[in-house]
């Protein structure tokens, strides 16, 4: 835990270095040679390198261009193979699990709900998969084998989806409630197939 806390900590460090604010800062190198490095047609030369790094704003706009180059290649891939599910991801959202309440989560693309059931002795973990989606038939049909993992990539349950889409076990941590475990594990869950 504390390891993981340093690690937090580092990245968030490391992050306000890099794209901090800097008197006197500037938009270094353009659009173009920020696209030609990500999409390596054109390696940085050493000079633009070096501009690069003493310049937390036009690493921005190279975070940016990087985010949008990843859009594309996934809507790509995604309108050439609309029916290949890949996994699923979701967010501990800040108002769940507040009071001591047990949270349920829900994956970004709507495919997933993850909840908790308290039990008399133990809390029980509920998957559901919306059976309205459009990749629920493929997975229900496939019988397609998924793991529950949370933000550090630690499985959490696996197994096939019933009939009713759903796939239940217990919590595996005696020790930490899932609102605590998921806000250590750094706030989200993913829905992966095996």
């Amino acid at each position: 835990m504390k390891s993981q806390t340093m690690n937090t900590l580092n990245l968030q460090l490391l992050d306000k270095i890099m794209f901090g604010t800097k008197e006197g800062d500037w938009l270094v190198l353009d659009d173009d040679t920020l696209r030609a490095a990500v999409d390596n047609t054109r390696p940085l030369t050493r000079n633009e390198w070096n501009s690069l790094i003493n310049s937390p704003l036009t690493l921005k706009r190279l975070r940016h261009i990087i985010g949008q180059a990843k859009a594309k290649t996934l809507k790509s891939v995604n309108a050439s193979n609309d029916d290949l599910w890949l996994g699923s991801e979701g967010f501990l959202r800040a108002a769940a699990g507040r009071g001591g309440e047990i949270p349920t989560l829900h994956s970004e693309d709507g495919m997933w709900t993850l909840m908790f059931l308290q039990g008399p002795s133990a809390i029980r973990m509920l998957l559901k998969l919306d059976r309205d989606t459009p990749l629920a038939r493929q997975i229900m049909d496939s019988k397609t084998e998924v793991a529950v993992k949370d933000g550090t990539g630690q499985v959490l349950m696996q197994g096939h989806v019933d009939e009713e889409g759903e796939l239940e076990a217990d919590w595996p941590f005696s020790n930490a409630a899932p609102y605590a475990h998921f806000q250590a594990s750094g706030g989200r869950f993913q829905v992966q197939p095996c």
